[in-house]
This record gives structure tokens, sequence and C-alpha cells, in this order.
């Protein structure tokens, strides 16, 4: 059996209820170009992506001749005036950190780098991550491994001894491709989007080092 040696977190859906947010803020975003594209079906196809590449993707789809830049601009224009008191933990996540006493821990989350150690400030659990890494850090988002592999080459783990905590199917499609064991948690997303992962739970109670080991 592989002993797991680093656990790698991704942020928004997983430890912060923020993918709403930027679920939100994008789907308003869009209806102001024309487009109605709902938060539901934003969080389905692009949670987890770099940040922009719902922008580019639907502007193509629906031919409509806008700066996907200017879109990601609008969008943390916004994102900046969120009040801090709507950034909270998805629930359980922080005791679990608490819980994963000798794994090297890191964070690679689809959001800027910016964003991720704000949310993680506020929470206060930066000091519990030795690696911070965002999307603004690789030239792919996911579901390209690029993100998880550079995440474990900063927290100096072979990637196969390395686990991945998601809740999205680009998630888990990054986390696979790097050659990484995958735990899905159903808080943006059904069980059957997440069937590809190596364990899925619907709470963090469920989860435990042991279960982790054993993977």
């Amino acid at each position: 059996m592989t002993k797991i040696r680093a656990v790698i977190f991704d942020m928004d859906g997983v430890i912060s209820d923020t993918e709403r947010i930027h679920a939100k803020i994008e789907s308003a975003i869009f209806l102001s170009y024309g487009i109605d594209i709902s938060e539901k079906e934003i969080t389905l196809l692009y949670s987890g992506t770099k940040d922009g590449v719902q922008f580019k993707n639907e502007f193509i789809k629906h031919s409509v001749n806008y700066s996907p830049s200017e879109a990601v601009r609008k969008k943390w224009l916004k994102m900046k005036k969120i009040p801090h008191d709507q950034i909270i933990s998805i629930p359980g996540i922080i005791d679990l950190i608490n819980r994963l006493k000798g794994y090297k821990l890191g964070v690679a989350s689809g959001s800027p780098t910016h964003f991720v150690e704000l949310v993680l400030k506020i929470l206060g659990i930066r000091d519990k991550f030795r690696v911070v890494s965002g999307g603004d850090q690789v030239s792919e988002g996911k579901p390209n491994p690029e993100l998880f592999l550079l995440t474990a080459k900063m927290l100096n783990v072979d990637p196969k001894n390395c686990i991945v905590i998601e809740d999205s199917s680009n998630g888990i499609k990054s986390a696979k491709s790097a050659g990484m064991k995958c735990i899905a948690i159903t808080t943006t997303h059904h069980p059957k989007e997440l069937k590809s992962a190596d364990k899925i739970i619907t709470s963090f109670d469920e989860l435990t080092p042991a279960i982790i080991q054993s993977l």
C-alpha cells in the first residue's frame, strides 16, 4: 500500500463555502453580456477551473465579441467587495485539518493566489498549510494536472504519495491525471458527477486519517 504523506485541498467548495459566491457573481456578469447561464450550471461546468475559462468558453459558444479578461476584471472588482463575514468554512473542515497531524498540507485552488491567501487568513487557518497554490501560478488550470503537480513539487512529496480532497469533476480529473488519489465531497456536485473519485463523502465527519491512509 502506498503511504500518503501529503494532503492537498481544493479551496472553493472544500475549505470555504465560496463556490456559490463565484457562481453568483459570474452569473450576473454573464447576464450583463446577454448570456443567461445559471449559478448551478456555472458550478457544474466550471467549478475548479482557472479563472476566466468560463467567460472564454461561453463567449465563444454564444458568439459574443467581448474580452474574457475584461469580464474577469469586472468579476474581481465585485469579489473584492465581498463582506468578510460572508466567507465561511465548510462544516467539519477545520476539525479535519486539525486532525491531520503528521501530514504535509497544501492548498491547490483555481482561484488566484491572493484570494486563496485572503480566505485562509479570514478563516484563521493559513498557518496550517505549508504550500498555497493558485490558478495564477500555472498556465493550464484544472482538469489539467499542472496545479496539483506544482503543489506536490513545492511540498517535496512524490505525487503518488499525495491525496487530494476535491468537490468537482474537473478537480478529480486533475488529481487523477497527476497520479494522486482523490476524495470527493458532495458540497457542490451530485455523487454521480464525482464517481471517478477513489472515495465520495457527504460530510467531513466521515473522514479520518485512517481512511485517508487506507486508500
